[in-house]
């Protein structure tokens, strides 16, 4: 039930050494200095533990990892009863379907699944089907933005976790899922979002941003848009700007920002550390920082 970790490869997990910025590291800045590592104070903040740099940067950490994105968010967290596929390329939708009642967790990763595929699975048996799943991870298939109505459906069922690395849902999907995440007639449960290397460029900080600006209506603490290098500074300041302001309740339930591997610059880095000053226990993570 957990989400998992690999060894460092090509698709989507962190290599060498990579910057990050936690407001304990921020207001801890003796114990960097001596090397020490500052203890998180939540389980997603400590997914993302990391070790302090030297005195090189006083605002940064120095962290080596092998996690995927996605297992920075839920980490080792227990959905209850799996159905679980990896690498399965024939995968039938009865065979998914007739188990989706007695599971809280389904995992079909990189078993190349389309969009067709999955609607045909959102179109199947009812929407009650998805009741009892908390955890949904369809990492590494070839989804695009075509099939984010039916994830939306999914969401708006009681989901907690969202793992959607190494597909292709773009801006465009990104939008359709931050519709269902602050849809009015609902409040929504979906506590963790995974979008890494999705193709996510142009507007993707501007919905991010107005998802956390429109106040309680969701749960969300957990966002990783990693691993998309198209998303500019400009639009990850504009992510962050909710951040900055004082008592947004929707931003102060936020426990990580992953915005490493996207198209960062050093402009950014005044905006993340006034969000975590203003947001306590917030980690926010611009690995790979341009400049």
């Amino acid at each position: 039930g957990d989400c998992g970790e690999g060894s460092p490869d090509s698709q989507g997990h962190y290599t060498g050494l990579n910057r990050s910025l936690s407001a304990s590291a921020v207001r801890s800045r003796s114990a960097c200095r001596q090397g020490g590592a500052v203890a998180p104070k939540s389980p997603i903040a400590s997914a993302a533990a990391r070790r302090c740099a030297s005195s090189s940067s006083q605002h940064s950490a120095v962290r080596r990892s092998g996690r995927l994105p996605a297992a920075r968010l839920c980490g080792q967290e227990d959905f209850g009863d799996s159905f679980e596929r990896f690498g399965y390329r024939d995968l039938e939708v009865p065979t998914v379907l007739r188990e989706l009642r007695n599971i809280q967790a389904l995992r079909l990763v990189q078993c190349g699944l389309t969009d067709r595929w999955l609607m045909q699975l959102g179109h199947s048996g009812g929407s009650s089907k998805w009741s009892g799943v908390r955890l949904l991870d369809l990492r590494h298939n070839s989804l695009t933005a075509a099939c984010c109505a039916a994830i939306a459906v999914v969401i708006l069922g009681g989901l907690q976790a969202l793992l959607l690395d190494g597909n292709k849902l773009q801006a465009e999907g990104f939008q359709v899922l931050c519709s269902a995440l602050s849809s009015a007639s609902h409040k929504c449960a979906l506590r963790s979002l995974s979008l890494a290397d999705n193709g996510l460029g142009h507007a993707s900080g501007s919905i991010a941003a107005d998802l956390f600006s429109q106040g309680s209506g969701h749960a969300l603490q957990a966002l990783s848009l990693a691993l998309n290098p198209k998303i500019s500074s400009g639009e990850l300041v504009a992510l962050l700007r909710p951040f900055t302001r004082p008592r947004c309740e929707a931003c102060q339930r936020v426990q990580l920002l992953d915005l490493a591997g996207t198209g960062a610059g050093l402009q950014v880095l005044p905006s993340a550390v006034k969000a975590m000053s203003q947001c306590p226990g917030l980690v926010v993570d611009v690995s790979g920082c341009r400049g």
